[in-house]
């Protein structure tokens, strides 16, 4: 069997060697070296694992890093004090809802058609590139309810403006926008509910607004008929 020569200083992958020693185990006389590796760690390998087959090449550093890098190239799925990072939580919980149906929120995403992105679907990092950090107080939000999960149609929203986009808020026109009704109440100081009992019973838009508190919209007609 060829013997290799091995002296300290030698390098081997990320190890360097420290010291040889020879030592006869059950019969077998075998060669042990004790390495340092560059992650600071020293231990002792078998001689011949330096070489060829076996070929160890650092202390197990290098492996962990690799399978660390394999898992996520973004940093943020791993866990830091038992959580994932907030970005990484909302585009997994985004996926969840809409292919997962066995979610409690399948229903209303998956179940009527919303959908992700094939360019979100299975990357992390391009939706990072597209969305950014999801802020602390904010929460991904479909700016057309009836759309999917999208570049041109997703942004972080805080909790006032989800609540104002949900699927069952009324929206109405006003001036050639489109408004929420809630929207309009802070707009004009009116209260949503008497904006929505206006609207109700038959006023239109631009009267419910313009209409001031306390008259009647035949009032209102009267004196604009008059001026």
């Amino acid at each position: 069997m060829k013997k290799y020569f091995i002296k300290p200083g030698d390098r081997f992958g990320m190890l360097t060697v420290i010291s040889e020693e020879s030592r006869k185990e059950k019969g077998v006389t075998r060669r042990y070296v004790k390495v340092r590796c560059d992650c600071g760690n020293e231990l002792e390998v078998i001689g011949g694992n330096l070489f060829k087959g076996n070929h160890t090449t650092s202390c197990g550093c290098y492996a962990r890093k690799v399978r660390s890098e394999l898992s996520t190239t973004h940093g943020h799925s791993r866990r830091d004090g038992g959580n994932k990072n907030r970005t990484y939580r909302c585009w997994e919980a985004m996926k969840q809802r809409c292919f997962n149906p066995n979610n409690d929120d399948y229903w209303n995403y998956g179940q009527r058609g919303i959908t992700v992105c094939e360019r979100w679907k299975n990357s992390f990092e391009n939706f990072l590139a597209d969305m950014g950090e999801c802020p602390a107080d904010r929460y991904i939000d479909r700016i057309d309810n009836d759309k999917g999960y999208e570049p041109s149609n997703c942004r972080w929203a805080d909790a006032l403006q989800q609540v104002y986009n949900r699927r069952c808020t009324k929206r109405v026109e006003y001036e050639g926008k489109m408004y929420t009704l809630r929207e309009l109440s802070n707009m004009t100081g009116f209260s949503y509910d008497l904006l929505d009992h206006r609207l109700t019973i038959g006023f239109t838009v631009k009267e419910a607004v313009e209409t001031p508190k306390g008259k009647r919209r035949a009032e209102c007609k009267t004196t604009q008929t008059n001026n």
